[in-house]
C-alpha cells in the first residue's frame, strides 16, 4: 500500500464517508423479502460483502465497517452466528456458553440499531433458555436497538420480548390470524414500556379482535401511525386520535365507521399534516366531514367500493366539498369499484364536475393526482376550462384512467383499441342538418362509450397558460377531431416536462396535435420515448401514446419545420410567447371524398372550424350538433360512400 493509501485509510473521516457510501441502507419493504430474485436484496447483499472486507483489511478501518454493517440486520438468525456453539442447521446451541461469548455477542449487538425479525420461529428453545441464563429476563439483548420490524404477535411472543429495547422508536407489528385474545394482552402487557417511547407504529391486525387486538388509539405519543389492516372506528377512536399532540401522519384503513367524531373530533388534529385514507367512498367522506383536519397539508384517498351499502347510502365525491382545508397542497385519489355488478353498471363513478368540484375549495394545491378505474371516463372540455383559473400554483394534474383493451384483427394483425372511433366526415349537402360521422371499421363497441367532447388543444394551450408551474399533465384523453390551426399556435415556451394521454382514438392522424403540443411545450422530458425509439415497443404497448410521445421527440429533436424557425427566431428576440386564446381549431379533413373540395377549401381558407356548409363555425362552439353514430360496416374503409342523415 503506498504512503499515500496508508493516510487516507488512517482518517477517520474519510472512513466514515467511504462506510456510508457502502452502507446497505435502511431496511428494505417486507414485499422485497418474498420475493424470488430480488434486485434491492442481491445489491444490499454486494454492499454487506464490501464493507466485511473493509472491516478485515486494518484495524484503523475495522470500528467504523463494523459500525455500519452491524447497523441494519435482516434475520435475527444472523446474530446468532457470532456463537461458536450455534448450529445454524438446527438453529440450536450445541454446547454451553461462556463469558467470552456473551461479552463477545455484546460487543456487536450493541451496534444493531434495527431489525427485522425474519426467521425467529426456527429458533429453538435452548437459545431462549441460554440467553434467560446468562442475561436474565430484564436484560435486553439489543440494548441499543432503534426500529423492529416483522415482530409478530402469536402464541411463541412471549419468549422474544427480550428483543424489546426502551430505545426503539419505530415498530411493526403483525397480528396472526387465530390468536387468542389473552395472549395478545399478554404480549401486549409485557412490552408497553417499549410501546411508550415508540413514535412510528405500524400495524397488520389479521385477527378478528375488534375494533383492534393492538389499541393504538391509546398511544398519545404517536407521531406516525400506519392500521393497513381494516379496523372499526368508533366515536371513542376518532376522539382519541383527535386528542393526540404530536400525530403528523396517519394513514387507516377503514373497515366501518360506526359512529361520527363529533365537534370534538372537528377541533383536534391540529399537527395532522399527511392523512392516507384507505376503505369505501362513503365512510372515507363520513370521517373527512367528522374531522375536517385543519391544517392538512396532503390528502391520500383509496377505495374499491363506490357503490353505498344499505339503505339510502351516500358515497358521492362531492360529500368532500367543505372539508379540504386551505392548507392542502397535495390531493391523490384511487377510485374503482368491486361491486357484484362491475364498473359498467356501477353508478357511483363520479362525472368530471363531481371530479373536480370539491378541489376547487382548496385554493392551494400544488399536486393532483387522480386514477379512476374506469376505462370510458373522460374530463370534458366544459370542465377543463372552468377549472382555469384554480389552483394558481399547480405543478401536477394527473387524471389516469386504465389503458384502453386491445383486439387483434385475425385478418391483418393490426392493432385497434376497443372504444369506436369517430371520423367526421364533410357532406355535399346544402342543409345544416345533414351532418354524419363514419366510423373506422373492425372497431366495434357500444356508442356510449365514445367521449363526446374531451379537452381540445386549445383548452389545454389556455390552461397551460394560466398555470405558469406546471410541470405534469396527464389526461384521460383529448379531442382529436377539432385539429389546431398551427398559424394559429402560440409560442409559449412553457415548462411542462411531462405530457401524457391514457387513451387515444384509433385510426386517426396525430401529427397536427403533435406539432402544436411541440410549440406550445417545447422543453418535454421525452426520455421515456428515447428509449422506446430505440428498444422498440413491447408486444403489450400498443396505446397511442407512446406513438404521440415519438411524434413529439421526433419534432423536438429535428426543430427544422417553418414553426421551428419562427419559434427559435423569436425566443432569440425576445418575442416568444403570446395568447392560446388565438388558437383556430380546424374539422378533420381526413377521408373526405373528392367532391367535397369546395368545403375542404373553405376551411383551409377560413382557418376555423366549418359546419356542413363550409361556413366559419368560429370559437368557442366547438360541436354544435350531436354525433350520428353508425354501425360497424363490412369491407374497406376506402368502399364506404358519403352518408345522408
Amino acid at each position: 500500500m503506498t504512503l499515500s493509501g496508508t493516510k487516507v485509510i488512517q482518517t477517520p473521516g474519510i472512513v466514515r464517508t467511504l462506510c456510508r457510501h457502502l452502507s446497505a441502507g435502511t431496511l428494505p419493504s417486507e414485499d422485497e423479502y418474498t420475493k424470488y430474485d430480488s434486485a434491492i436484496l442481491k445489491e444490499r447483499r454486494q454492499r454487506q460483502k464490501d464493507l466485511l472486507q473493509l472491516a478485515v483489511l486494518c484495524c484503523s478501518t475495522s470500528e467504523i465497517a463494523l459500525d455500519e454493517l452491524w447497523r441494519s440486520i435482516d434475520d435475527f438468525t444472523h446474530t446468532l452466528y457470532v456463537f461458536p456453539a450455534y448450529d445454524r442447521g438446527k438453529h440450536m446451541f450445541t454446547d454451553e456458553l461462556t463469558d467470552a461469548d456473551k461479552e463477545r455477542y455484546g460487543v456487536y449487538a450493541s451496534r444493531v440499531r434495527e431489525l427485522r425479525i425474519g426467521r425467529i420461529d426456527d429458533v429453538h428453545a435452548t437459545v431462549w433458555f441460554a440467553f434467560l441464563t446468562h442475561w436474565g429476563p430484564q436484560k435486553h439483548l439489543l440494548p441499543n436497538l432503534e426500529r423492529m420490524a416483522g415482530f409478530e404477535i402469536n402464541s411463541n411472543s412471549l419468549c422474544y420480548i427480550m428483543l424489546f429495547s426502551p430505545t426503539v422508536r419505530q415498530l411493526e407489528l403483525h397480528v396472526e390470524h387465530q390468536v387468542e385474545p389473552g395472549i395478545a394482552r399478554m404480549v401486549l402487557n409485557a412490552v408497553r414500556p417499549t410501546l411508550a417511547s415508540v413514535v412510528r407504529l405500524t400495524i397488520s391486525d389479521k385477527s378478528s379482535i375488534t375494533p383492534s387486538a393492538i389499541p393504538f388509539w391509546e398511544l398519545k405519543q404517536l407521531q406516525h401511525l400506519h392500521v393497513s389492516s381494516p379496523v372499526h372506528l368508533t366515536d371513542t377512536i376518532i376522539r382519541s386520535l383527535a386528542s393526540f399532540t404530536r400525530l403528523s401522519h396517519l394513514d387507516l384503513n377503514i373497515h366501518s365507521i360506526l359512529d361520527a367524531g363529533g365537534d370534538d373530533a372537528q377541533q383536534g388534529f391540529h399537527t395532522l399534516r399527511n392523512l392516507f385514507l384507505t376503505g369505501s367512498l362513503r365512510d372515507i367522506c363520513a370521517f373527512m366531514v367528522a374531522t375536517k383536519p385543519p391544517l392538512l397539508e396532503s390528502l391520500n384517498i383509496q377505495t374499491t367500493h363506490l357503490c353505498p351499502v344499505g339503505a339510502g347510502g351516500q358515497s358521492g365525491i362531492e360529500h368532500l366539498r367543505g372539508t379540504l382545508p386551505p392548507s392542502l397542497r397535495n390531493f391523490s385519489a384511487t377510485l374503482s369499484c368491486e361491486s357484484r355488478h362491475g364498473y359498467n353498471s356501477c353508478q357511483q363513478f363520479p362525472d368530471s364536475q363531481a371530479l373536480c368540484a370539491p378541489l376547487l375549495t382548496a385554493e392551494n394545491l400544488q399536486h393532483i393526482s387522480i386514477a379512476i378505474d374506469k376505462p370510458d371516463f373522460f374530463l370534458t372540455d366544459t370542465t377543463f376550462a372552468e377549472v382555469q383559473g384554480a389552483w394558481p400554483q399547480l405543478v401536477q394534474f394527473e387524471v389516469s384512467t386504465p389503458k384502453p383493451q386491445v383486439v387483434e384483427n385475425s385478418t391483418d394483425r393490426t392493432w385497434y383499441p376497443q372504444p369506436m372511433t369517430i371520423i367526421p366526415v364533410i357532406l355535399d349537402s346544402q342543409s345544416e342538418s345533414e351532418s354524419g360521422y363514419r366510423t373506422r371499421q373492425r372497431c366495434y363497441t357500444p356508442a356510449a362509450t365514445t367521449p363526446p367532447n374531451p379537452p381540445s388543444i386549445k383548452t389545454l394551450a389556455i390552461f397551460a397558460h394560466a398555470h405558469p408551474q406546471l410541470e405534469e399533465l396527464v389526461l384521460p384523453t383529448i379531442d382529436l377531431h377539432l385539429v389546431p390551426a398551427l398559424d394559429t399556435v402560440p409560442l409559449l415556451a412553457h415548462g411542462l416536462r411531462r405530457f401524457g394521454v391514457c387513451s387515444l382514438a384509433a385510426g386517426v392522424g396525430l401529427i397536427d396535435h403533435a406539432h402544436a403540443l411541440d410549440m406550445l411545450f417545447p422543453n418535454l422530458d421525452l426520455r421515456g420515448a428515447r428509449r422506446l425509439s430505440a428498444t422498440g415497443p413491447r408486444q403489450d404497448e400498443k396505446d397511442r401514446n407512446a406513438e404521440l410521445q415519438l411524434l413529439l421527440l421526433a419534432l423536438q429533436t429535428g426543430r427544422t419545420s417553418g414553426p421551428a424557425r419562427r419559434m427559435r427566431e423569436e425566443s432569440e428576440s425576445g418575442l416568444s410567447g403570446g395568447d392560446p386564446c388565438a388558437i383556430r381549431l380546424i374539422e378533420r379533413e381526413e377521408d373526405v371524398d373528392k367532391g367535397q373540395s369546395a368545403a375542404a377549401a373553405a376551411v383551409r381558407t377560413a382557418g376555423g372550424r366549418t359546419d356542413n356548409m363550409g361556413r366559419d363555425a368560429g370559437w368557442p362552439d366547438l360541436v354544435d350538433e350531436s354525433p350520428v353514430l353508425l354501425p360497424d360496416l363490412p369491407g374497406r374503409l376506402d368502399d364506404i360512400g358519403p352518408i345522408r342523415v
